[in-house]
């Protein structure tokens, strides 16, 4: 993050070995949900660009799982792993939640 001068555009970050288990186990977002204190997975938007973010935010109960197309996997590919939503950029996200 320093490296990066992240640091004042992220309110936290969590990483597979900061969990137990990695994508595609919901752990990293059950670890963001502690953080900021929210009891309801179904009322969070998860955002991915990989089947395995899909399978996560679905795990984890989110009824808004968004798949976005700069990563490694297709539309398709997205919806099938539960994306609710597929959109071409990040830039379009407002536009979907």
């Amino acid at each position: 993050m320093k490296y990066l001068c992240w640091e004042n555009l992220v309110d936290f970050t969590v990483t597979p070995s900061e969990v137990e288990r990695g994508r595609p186990h919901p752990d990293m977002l059950i670890a963001a949900q502690r953080k900021f204190g929210f009891t309801n997975a179904s009322h969070s938007v998860v955002v991915g660009d990989t089947t395995s973010d899909m399978f996560a935010g679905v795990a984890f109960g989110s009824s808004n799982v968004i798949g976005v197309l700069t990563g490694a996997h297709d539309r398709i590919s997205l919806y099938d792993a539960g994306a609710t939503t597929v959109i071409n950029s990040v830039a379009n996200l407002m536009t979907h939640i």
